[in-house]
């Protein structure tokens, strides 16, 4: 019924809709304005989602590029990392270049350290980087307005943390501190993946555990859309 009242205002021309008697008249704009603010709404999250999921993809995309253009796959890694601890047991006061090069080449060793950084910890380093990047200097400038107009709210005591990092967000979001001041009470559990905690936690030269804002703001927005 709600849908059928809102096409009636959408095909109607104006001067039509100021002809119709007061009470029909309101009843039609007060039924497109609820309809027309729900469809708003949710663009606005379809909007929020695809900027927290570019923001990651593409940084995965530019990262493998780079590392990935000249890899080469070295295969009986198992059987190669034997041979050179044998070699080195064998001979451990011996020059690399005379112990270890004649089992494995110089060639091969430079092409496994390269698809270690491509698959390892490396790689995950270069992509945190580049998106804490990318976020800092272009995404987040679109972040204040979407989380200023969009409430979030849930009764399931699963995802509070996450209703109370948002909120926390919402309250620096125009802070020029690189982390939450040491009194803050910071949803960690819940919000902040384990392969992210390296990048968030830092110690201040008090040895005080501090939050970095970039990277926190990240978990948080990566909490959201899943």
């Amino acid at each position: 019924m709600l849908q059928a009242y809102r096409q009636r205002v959408a095909v109607e021309a104006p001067y039509e809709l100021r002809r119709h008697p007061d009470a029909l008249r309101m009843t039609l704009l007060a039924i497109f304005g609820h309809c027309r603010r729900r469809e708003l709404t949710d663009t606005l999250v379809d909007v929020l989602l695809e900027l927290i999921h570019r923001i990651g993809a593409k940084a995965e995309r530019r990262v493998e590029k780079e590392l990935l253009e000249d890899l080469k796959r070295v295969h009986g890694k198992t059987g190669m990392l034997f041979r050179l601890a044998e070699a080195a047991l064998d001979n451990p006061e011996g020059v690399v270049k005379e112990i270890v090069f004649p089992i494995v080449n110089e060639a091969t060793l430079r092409e496994l350290v390269k698809e270690w950084k491509a698959t390892g910890p490396f790689y995950r380093y270069q992509v945190q980087t580049v998106i804490r990047s990318s976020y800092q200097s272009h995404y987040r400038r679109m972040l204040p307005k979407l989380l200023h107009t969009l409430e979030f709210r849930s009764n399931n005591t699963l995802y509070q943390p996450l209703i109370d990092a948002l909120a926390l967000l919402k309250q620096y979001l125009h802070s020029q501190a690189r982390t939450y001041p040491v009194e803050e009470d910071v949803p960690i559990e819940g919000v902040v993946r384990d392969l992210w905690r390296e990048v968030v936690m830092e110690t201040d030269p008090q040895g005080h555990p501090r939050v970095n804002r970039i990277s926190y703001e990240l978990c948080v927005l990566h909490a959201l859309r899943e």
